[in-house]
């Protein structure tokens, strides 16, 4: 599950980051899901393409940064991402693990992509090695602290402290 966090939610720029996550997440073999979050959600059935899909975005709204003059005008937006079992009803998601995929969400700073313990088990090889242990945090609404990890989305696999 991919979860993305907007520190803008009105605007052209809003409108025009939804479109590019909607986009993405299509493109990425994910599907669109309404979730209690305040936020933007999508399921994958593969975790690789979450992350993927994670790091795509964030290159994205980078580089959409970097071409845009006034910066104020850009979403600053934080991507969160857990695996584990949901409810489906339609398009909407339930339950215990998109609890913790938008609490973690609202805890990352703008320019991150934070991701649980269960995504990194999930996964191995190449994508596996852009994980960086970012401590533990208890989420409010989640029983136990989780261990987090700061997924590097920049080119070559660096990033800098906090995104």
């Amino acid at each position: 599950m991919l979860v993305a966090s907007a520190g803008r939610s009105e605007g052209p720029a809003s409108r025009s980051w939804e479109a590019m996550f909607d986009s993405t997440v299509s493109a990425m073999s994910g599907s669109l899901a309404r979730s209690s979050c305040a936020s933007r959600t999508a399921a994958f059935t593969d975790t690789a393409a979450a992350v993927e899909c994670a790091i795509r975005l964030q290159r994205l709204l980078s580089d959409r940064d970097v071409d845009q003059a006034n910066e104020e005008a850009s979403a600053h937006v934080a991507l969160a991402l857990h695996t584990g079992e949901v409810i489906r009803e339609g398009d909407s998601v339930y339950g215990r693990n998109v609890v913790l995929a938008c609490r973690l969400a609202d805890h990352a700073a703008p320019g991150e992509v934070l991701a649980t313990r269960p995504v990194l088990n999930a996964l191995a090889g190449a994508t596996a090695e852009r994980f960086r242990v970012a401590g533990s945090v208890a989420l409010v609404g989640v029983r136990d602290p989780q261990e987090l990890f700061r997924v590097a989305w920049r080119e070559g696999g660096v990033d800098p402290e906090g995104g």
